[in-house]
């Protein structure tokens, strides 16, 4: 990491802020930022979401209790039916 992303990371990190990896766009979001509140901000149905964080599908009881990290990667996938 260079220097200038170093100050970069110091600065967002004092004021509470994180960069995640969004359905592959970066996304600035509050420190501490629980996976149920971030999928009920994105998605408006969120009982047909799938959520995979880093690689790894989280099943929805722990949607609560999972909480984002700096530089996290997550995929939410939602399924429509169709006929």
């Amino acid at each position: 990491m260079n220097r200038n992303m170093m100050m970069y990371s110091y600065l967002k990190m004092m004021n509470g802020a994180m960069n995640i990896t969004l359905n592959g766009k970066i996304k600035t979001i509050p420190d501490q930022t629980a996976l149920e509140t971030l999928i009920q901000a994105h998605c408006s149905k969120p009982e047909q979401v799938v959520a995979e964080l880093n690689d790894a599908i989280v099943q929805r009881k722990l949607w609560a209790a999972t909480h984002l990290s700096e530089n996290d990667h997550l995929e939410l996938v939602s399924f429509v039916g169709g006929g």
